[in-house]
């Protein structure tokens, strides 16, 4: 990210009174035009909104794991469920 568009965003942010409301345009626009002159393109994929994955061998070792302590008698379990 270049550090204009950044260094001016938080210019902006900083100088905004607690009750104002920002130009919500103006900072997207910041940050979308420097998109647009780096040739990027936003897929909407987001690192805190991806879906978890889980691979097979971890799934297997979790229902060996329950059907041990079902065999075994220290606990019953019904259901896995990983999320």
């Amino acid at each position: 990210m270049s550090s204009g568009e950044f260094s001016t965003y938080l210019r902006y942010t900083r100088q905004l009174d607690f009750f104002e409301t920002p130009d919500y345009n103006y900072v997207r626009g910041l940050f979308t035009g420097l998109m647009a002159t780096n040739g990027w393109q936003c897929d909407w994929d987001f690192d805190w909104t991806a879906r978890h994955t889980v691979c097979i061998s971890s799934v297997l070792y979790v229902r060996q794991v329950a059907a041990w302590l079902n065999a075994s008698g220290i606990a019953h379990v019904s259901k896995v469920t990983l999320w």
